[in-house]
């Protein structure tokens, strides 16, 4: 196969997780008396981490710029909620995702996952969502480790576990994070314009730097197992 390799970004990418997002955040800020955030909002503050979606969801532009006792109490709140919110509806994969992953792996191809979401949320979620797959490593922030993306160090750390240099990496993101994370690693790249970052946003990063976007799961199954596709999103 072309990519054998292979890194997968989760919300936005592999599982629609906005709604388990949206509910868990919401309870939280109804615990503190806050405003609670629409959907649409809220669809926006992801992919940062929990901290920049707290900020965020308590008005702030980014997580320096508020009163971190607040964004402390909101973000334990959240992460309380959390654990029931994600589960049922809350989290799903996108059609396709599945077989696209049991193709992927009965061809031989190694696969992980890194998320700026929570590790222990990040791990729970792929376990039960993907349980039958061989995923390994599966990644999430855990204070103390690695960085969140774009900090390459994650991306890195796969690299050496799979025993492979980090341009034989392919990242498999739906935002800008994502994006920079590949650059800063040195690895390929392959974009989804079905997550959580604006379209304008992925094609003026593939106008200056050539990156691929492909716009369908079939697109995209077919693209990382023989680096061609036919589906892709244009402008």
């Amino acid at each position: 196969m072309k990519h054998p390799h292979i890194v997968f970004d989760l919300d936005g990418t592999l599982v629609e997780s906005l709604p388990g997002i949206a509910l868990g955040i919401n309870q939280a800020l109804k615990r503190m008396e806050k405003p609670q955030q629409s959907e649409a909002n809220i669809r926006n503050m992801i992919g940062q981490g929990a901290a920049h979606l707290c900020a965020q969801a308590l008005g702030y532009r980014d997580t320096p710029e508020a009163a971190p006792e607040e964004i402390s109490c909101l973000l334990e709140l959240f992460k309380q909620e959390y654990l029931t919110s994600w589960q049922g509806n809350g989290t799903r994969a996108y059609p396709g995702t599945i077989s696209m992953m049991m193709r992927l792996c009965a061809t031989g191809a190694k696969i992980a996952i890194l998320s700026n979401k929570p590790m222990e949320h990040t791990q729970a979620i792929v376990r039960k969502i993907f349980s039958n797959l061989p995923i390994d490593p599966i990644l999430g922030y855990q204070k103390g480790s690695f960085p969140r993306k774009p900090d390459p160090s994650a991306l890195l750390y796969v690299a050496e576990q799979w025993g492979v240099e980090p341009k034989e990496l392919m990242l498999v993101g739906d935002s800008i994070h994502d994006a920079q994370t590949a650059k800063n690693a040195g690895s390929q790249l392959v974009l989804v314009p079905w997550g959580y970052a604006l379209l304008e946003q992925l094609l003026e990063w593939r106008r200056e730097e050539g990156s691929p976007i492909v716009g369908s799961m079939e697109g995209l199954t077919q693209f990382l197992l023989t680096g061609k596709t036919r589906i892709q999103t244009r402008h």
